[in-house]
């Protein structure tokens, strides 16, 4: 098999919730969000952090810590050795791949997140 056919392989698999990636136990530092999502273009801003209050609150707590996996529509508990901070928010995953999707492009995420109704 090519290694553009695993690739396609895998994005499918992913995709379609069938692949398991397993996460590691060793302890990793929160990622930090690039200069530019925190703090460059405002345009979002407010739409970012109306998102990320939301997020907060699920929770039952607002103490700016997302503790469920945004990635995982914060459908499952995340855990702080794969934290990401950004727009002073900390966001806990479930796993290592969850925070790299997010730690890409935090603005975007956020703003595509799917946060529950109470």
């Amino acid at each position: 098999m090519t290694h553009l056919c695993k690739s396609r392989l895998l994005l499918l698999l992913s995709l379609s919730g069938m692949l398991f990636l397993p996460s590691g136990c060793e302890k990793s530092e929160p990622a930090k969000a690039t200069p530019s999502a925190t703090g460059g273009d405002a345009s979002g801003q407010p739409e970012v952090e109306a998102k990320l209050a939301s997020a907060d609150a699920v929770d039952g707590k607002v103490d700016k810590v997302i503790s469920r996996c945004a990635a995982c529509a914060l459908g499952m508990d995340g855990s702080s050795e794969h934290a990401l901070e950004t727009h002073g928010y900390t966001m806990h995953f479930c796993s290592s791949h969850c925070r790299d999707g997010y730690a890409e492009n935090p603005e975007k995420a956020i703003l595509g997140m799917k946060v529950p109704a109470k």
